[in-house]
């Protein structure tokens, strides 16, 4: 398609420019990236662009970017950039730490964070906190309840329950508290700085509804179907390279995993419908169909 994409991703000595695009959405007849912004030299952060829908020429413009950025030379690297909608007026933007483990727990950057943006004014407020690499969004509208799947170190993977209140900004632990252990390139001064309880309700946080060890490094998480007691989710990942089922018990607010479904390649995102399940497989850069059984 005919497109100014280009413009904004800026691969100047960078290779892979379209690694950079990290999410879209479609609200309105108009599409919404999230990508990897370049704010100065070798200073990166999450934004999104955006392009009304038109195949003769797709147009965007900048729709949400701030000027906090993190120094680095992995670009891409623990991102985040999941976009959701959760009303008729505003979606949901999941920022990483990009491999930055105090800026998780400040609240004065924007990184390790979930925010809430206002597709009308461009209007953000943060509304959760603690984040290592949350890579899955899903909202159930039936309840009104907002999922994530996230990326922590070694192990320790989760699936969240994000909690969003006026005026509070709920707190999901890492750097602090994780299941999973740091990797051997984190210094031992971080390491004492950020111990890496495994509770997180012990210290002031929000607990996951499960946790992986060993690692399967969760990428999306759609809902496949729902009732008035439960709602039925797929979760792609990458080190695993496999599909979960899994279901939440909406009374009990609890998670339970069904089958493991395994697929042979990393899996980077997917897309539900009534009939088939579209798999985005990064191995050979390829889409997996899966037909359903109805």
């Amino acid at each position: 398609l005919p497109t100014n994409i280009k413009s904004f991703l800026d691969n100047t000595n960078e290779e892979n420019i379209t690694a950079k695009i990290r999410d879209s959405k479609i609200i309105n007849n108009q599409i919404y990236l999230s990508y990897t912004k370049k704010i100065k030299q070798s200073c990166y952060n999450t934004s999104i662009i955006y392009s009304e829908i038109n195949f003769n020429f797709m147009e965007f413009k900048e729709f949400f970017t701030y000027s906090d950025c993190v120094s680095t030379k992995n670009v891409v690297s623990g991102t985040g950039g999941r976009i959701q909608k959760i009303s008729d007026k505003n979606i949901i933007l999941t920022i990483g730490d990009q491999l930055n483990l105090h800026r998780a727990q400040d609240p004065n950057t924007m990184f390790g964070k979930t925010v809430v943006i206002d597709i009308f004014s461009k209007k953000f407020k943060i509304v959760t906190m603690g984040h290592k690499n949350p890579q899955g969004l899903a909202y159930s509208k039936l309840h009104n309840l907002i999922f994530s799947s996230e990326h922590q170190s070694k192990g320790g993977d989760e699936i969240n329950l994000l909690k969003i209140e006026n005026n509070k900004i709920f707190n999901y632990g890492w750097a602090i508290s994780s299941y999973g252990d740091h990797y051997d390139y984190v210094s031992s001064k971080d390491r004492k700085k950020y111990p890496l309880y495994k509770s997180h309700k012990d210290y002031g946080f929000e607990e996951p509804l499960i946790y992986f060890n060993p690692a399967i490094a969760p990428s999306e998480i759609v809902i496949e179907s729902e009732n008035e007691n439960n709602i039925d989710f797929l979760l792609s990942t990458l080190k695993a390279k496999s599909l979960y089922e899994i279901s939440y018990d909406v009374n009990n607010k609890k998670i339970s995993l069904g089958n493991k479904i395994y697929i042979g390649q990393r899996i980077r995102d997917l897309y539900n419908s009534d009939e088939y399940i579209l798999l985005a497989l990064e191995g050979n850069s390829s889409i997996g169909i899966l037909k359903k059984n109805r």
